[in-house]
């Protein structure tokens, strides 16, 4: 009768061992698939640790979730991982984080590999429309390629933070028709302009003939 125990009147706990989970935690976002982990049941809320999965082929190499009360409160979301820098803008591009730009995106083709963590808010009545999301990545030896607007470069490092508004990538390292060079990429309200899908500002020392 003293469930769920606000106040210490009693306690309630439970450990399951999870394999190979598919979890769908929200509409927009792309499903979490092959994971294994151990998720505690306290009282009325949830802890759980993954020590692998995947999600659009970026993995997870660790992640921990906590629900505080199941069905009144957020799920909170801290992920590790990494993988291709292709599959990260393919998990961006199918996230509410820019979504809507997925045809923008389509058109950088990508090479190379990077690393990703972060912070995932979702209240559990409404994780469809309301979140929140605070991330860093880091590039490296990233090859990127626009056919369509003429542009390559190749062999970029460097770190790139995203979050609700957009995705900002730089000040990326690298070469430009052979010269060392900086690159700094912003996509959707990263730009700064709600106009402007994708922002990209390359820097170096070019001779004349190259420019």
């Amino acid at each position: 009768k003293d469930w769920p125990f606000h106040n210490n009147e009693g306690r309630f706990e439970a450990r399951a061992e999870i394999n190979d989970l598919t979890l769908s935690y929200g509409k927009s976002w792309p499903v979490a698939e092959h994971i294994q982990g151990v998720a505690n049941f306290i009282d009325a809320g949830m802890f759980m640790q993954a020590s692998s999965g995947e999600s659009l082929g970026v993995k997870v190499n660790n992640a921990v979730a906590v629900i505080p009360e199941l069905a009144h409160t957020t799920v909170d979301l801290n992920v590790s991982g990494g993988g291709n820098t292709a599959d990260l803008i393919n998990f961006i591009s199918n996230s509410p984080i820019a979504n809507k730009h997925a045809d923008v995106l389509s058109k950088l083709q990508m090479g190379g590999t990077g690393s990703v963590d972060f912070h995932l808010s979702l209240p559990t009545h409404d994780m469809q429309h309301t979140y929140f999301i605070d991330g860093n990545a880091q590039f490296k030896d990233v090859d990127l390629s626009a056919p369509q607007w003429n542009l390559q470069l190749s062999k970029l490092n460097g770190p790139a933070t995203f979050d609700g508004h957009g995705f900002h990538a730089g000040p990326l390292t690298g070469g430009f028709r052979g010269e060392p060079s900086q690159l700094d990429l912003a996509i959707a309200q990263a730009t700064g302009d709600p106009n402007t899908v994708l922002a990209a500002t390359i820097t170096g020392s070019y001779t004349v003939p190259e420019l």
